[in-house]
């Protein structure tokens, strides 16, 4: 991809709805500043067709940020000046540093973006860190010389309630402002807080054999959300303690077992629903749900709406 091309493409920081490179669809990105070079990214992309966009930070601010990015629906990859791909989805969170603007975004088809981002100058973010902290995150979050220097966070279920919650926000009039930076320091704070704790984990955890088993369980699992695994036969399956891998899913994924694949269970359904067009009983039955009152009820509880509504959403989208 020539990125001279894109050069002319650039972020609508004023919320109005502007249309996607090659009529591939459209976008609405609002751009909200708080104290401390605290900043806010909320936006919304209906793609039709498969589309490449570019960033707008310049050579001057990109370097000094440290950036983190969520997803409340829909997937894409970064792509930094080297030409690395990165692939963002809804079940995770981003933080990544930068040093050169331009970072490409490539959006599949078919699909509605729902993305809400959060960037601070780094140096008050250590300056707000204890001293060890501060020196992994310095070790761990160095801005690269080209490329992205990215970590993937699986964050907690509060995180993604206070996204939808600065999503569905107005930030008109000075109490939704604050309502809005409250939320975002929040989400800022806890992916940090979540980062650390992962890092420093990382130094006490499994050795590469383990680690490598458990990625190739993940994988098991989410190949066939609809067979009912069990904690112990997945144990049995890599020769551990049933004690152990759950403990690799706390470190791992933040999460017990069971919350792990309720959480994948329901962001595939969703993905069927919103993205797929499947019925809300097939996208149930797709993902290991026999009763459709049960799932409905786990839905709502996980996304704040229920199934038929994003559904609804989706219909929308596809007129």
């Amino acid at each position: 991809m020539d990125r001279k091309l894109l050069s002319s493409q650039q972020w609508d920081f004023d919320g109005n709805t502007f249309s996607l490179p090659l009529e591939a669809g459209t976008g609405r990105l609002d751009k909200l500043s708080f104290s401390n070079k605290l900043y806010l990214y909320r936006a919304e992309f209906r793609v039709e067709k498969p589309c490449v966009i570019q960033g707008a930070s310049t050579e001057e601010t990109m370097p000094k940020l440290l950036c983190s990015q969520l997803l409340l629906s829909g997937q894409y990859e970064m792509e930094g000046d080297d030409g690395k791909r990165h692939k963002s989805c809804a079940r995770s969170a981003m933080l990544f540093r930068v040093r050169h603007p331009g970072t490409l975004f490539h959006f599949p088809a078919e699909q509605v973006i729902r993305h809400v981002g959060v960037a601070a100058d780094i140096d008050w973010v250590l300056n707000s860190a204890g001293s060890a902290e501060k020196e992994l995150l310095k070790a761990k979050l160095a801005v690269p010389e080209s490329g992205i220097n990215l970590h993937t966070i699986r964050y907690q279920n509060r995180v993604r309630k206070m996204a939808s919650e600065i999503f569905t926000a107005s930030a008109n009039g000075i109490m939704q402002s604050m309502v809005l930076e409250s939320l975002t320091l929040g989400i800022y704070a806890e992916l940090i807080k979540t980062f650390v704790q992962q890092q420093s984990a990382a130094g006490k955890d499994a050795p590469l054999w383990e680690a490598e088993r458990f990625e190739e369980l993940l994988n098991l699992v989410r190949a066939d959300l609809s067979f009912p695994f069990r904690l112990e036969d997945l144990a049995r399956k890599i020769g551990l303690s049933q004690y152990r891998l759950q403990s690799l899913f706390k470190v791992r994924q933040g999460c017990s077992f069971a919350e792990f694949l309720r959480r994948e269970r329901l962001y595939q359904a969703k993905f069927l629903i919103e993205n797929q067009g499947r019925a809300v009983k097939s996208a149930a039955f797709a993902v290991g749900y026999r009763h459709v009152s049960n799932f409905t009820l786990a839905y709502r509880q996980f996304f704040g709406q229920t199934p038929a509504q994003t559904q609804r959403q989706g219909d929308t989208t596809g007129g």
